[in-house]
């Protein structure tokens, strides 16, 4: 019932936006929050609906917010005065309480901007130049910085600003890759795009460590020999795996070993449970870091990368 109820005042107040009026600073926290959670659930497939236009209209919701002045601090409020005993004629004091504040949603977290990364990136030929150059004058990253706690619990903490520039870096290029291909663009535009992405994960990142990440795990498991193979998902949907078998891993060390203390503490966990984690993704081209796709289409859209974890906790 609530969940409905907070779905007709959303959709109540872009009927207002839409209709040209003042978008209304006070309501704007609310519905950024409610477009949030529909967002994610229509990425999730838990409603119909397409979740690239549902990430434009919160980044346009998430860049009006930006827009509005910051609360004004008014001074602390006097209550009502509380009686209390005087015994030698002292006066009764009056009891004050500052003015609440204004919580600051999730949206206004910043976060590495993704575009500056893209501007930076090098240009072999005019032709990737320019392909580059049209990559920066995609929708404003910052505006996109908002990470809805998809699954989680009301209690659920934003996640570190690292984890917010790389999801948001991988949001934006996921619409601008499936604008390209449906624009039928050729595929040199698409591989720029691409290596374009890659430059700007590792300058927002500038490390391959990863801390305090928050996450969903999601298919606990053990290979032939008892070693846990492990895959959690990020809010924006970006999978972090080890390897599936020892074959593969020779070099790598992502299976996490029998009876290890890591092994252990997986044990203690379950599917779809809320994490947080540290760890190690492994740098590689043509996508910054070593990416397990088998084609370049789920590479853009729904990218799964090779990560060693060197701690899981639940959150």
């Amino acid at each position: 019932m609530r969940s409905a109820c907070s779905l007709v005042a959303l959709l109540t107040f872009l009927g207002t936006v839409a209709r040209g009026a003042e978008p209304n600073c006070e309501q704007l926290p609310q519905a950024v929050k409610e477009q949030e959670d529909r967002y994610w659930k229509v990425y999730m497939g838990q409603i119909p609906g397409d979740h690239l236009a549902e990430g434009e209209k919160l980044d346009d919701l998430t860049s009006k917010l930006r827009n509005c002045p910051p609360p004004s601090k008014s001074a602390p409020k006097p209550v009502a005065p509380t009686a209390t005993p005087a015994a030698s004629g002292a006066p009764a004091v009056t009891a004050t309480t500052a003015a609440p504040t204004t919580a600051v949603p999730a949206a206004m977290v910043a976060t590495a901007p993704a575009t500056a990364a893209v501007v930076s990136a090098p240009a072999a030929t005019a032709a990737s130049a320019a392909s580059i150059a049209a990559v920066a004058t995609a929708p404003n990253a910052a505006a996109s910085t908002a990470l809805p706690p998809a699954l989680a619990t009301p209690l659920r903490q934003d996640p570190p600003a690292e984890e917010g520039a790389f999801c948001t870096i991988i949001r934006d290029f996921a619409q601008q890759y499936q604008s390209l291909s449906a624009a039928a663009g050729n595929e040199s535009k698409v591989a720029e795009l691409r290596w374009a992405r890659a430059e700007a994960l590792r300058q927002a990142l500038g490390t391959t460590r990863v801390s305090s990440w928050t996450a969903t795990l999601t298919r606990p498991r053990t290979t032939g020999d008892g070693s846990a193979v492990v895959e959690v998902r990020l809010p924006c949907g970006v999978t972090l795996k080890t390897w599936s078998n020892s074959n593969s891993d020779v070099g790598s060390d992502t299976l996490i070993a029998h009876g290890s203390p890591l092994f252990v503490e997986i044990g203690k966990l379950h599917e779809d449970q809320q994490v947080v984690i540290d760890g190690q993704l492994f740098q590689g081209a043509p996508d910054g870091f070593t990416e397990l796709s088998l084609s370049e289409h789920s590479s853009m859209l729904n990218p799964e990368f090779l990560f060693r974890f060197a701690n899981i906790r639940a959150e």
